[in-house]
């Protein structure tokens, strides 16, 4: 995978709303936590989806193993800092933001090799946490 590709992959999963300011509705888990399930669950799929090999071109987004790659997805999302990211005046659901997390996390290793490669789009409730 090309420099490029993971740049636009990195920002596709970095525009995912796993938390946003304003209402909530639906599951009340809090968007640093669902925040912090999503570097999970992302790089529990590039450690159990790509050989070690394929992981060392990949350092600057998966990490140097997959404690640090929760850690550089985490500060990446801003979990600690600021988890929240719909614009002013959309509503925040957390049963969305939980779907996508589900979503991410049910990803085979080729649904999500495809992602990783442009070809497979990200789970679709990750686009509707914030409406």
């Amino acid at each position: 995978m090309t420099n490029a590709a993971l740049v636009v992959v990195l920002a596709t999963i970095l525009s995912v709303p796993v938390g946003c300011s304003g209402e909530s509705e639906g599951d009340t888990t809090d968007a640093t936590t669902l925040c912090n399930q999503l570097a999970s669950a992302v790089c529990s799929k590039f450690y159990s989806c790509y050989s070690a090999e394929q992981l060392t071109s990949m350092v600057e987004v998966a990490g140097k193993d997959e404690a640090a790659c929760r850690d550089k997805w985490a500060t990446d999302l801003h979990c600690a800092t600021d988890p929240k990211d719909c614009k002013a005046g959309q509503t925040y659901s957390s049963a969305k933001a939980n779907e996508c997390v589900s979503d991410y996390k049910a990803f085979t290793c080729a649904q999500f090799v495809s992602f990783m490669a442009g070809s497979t789009p990200a789970p679709a409730a990750c686009s509707e946490g914030c409406t």
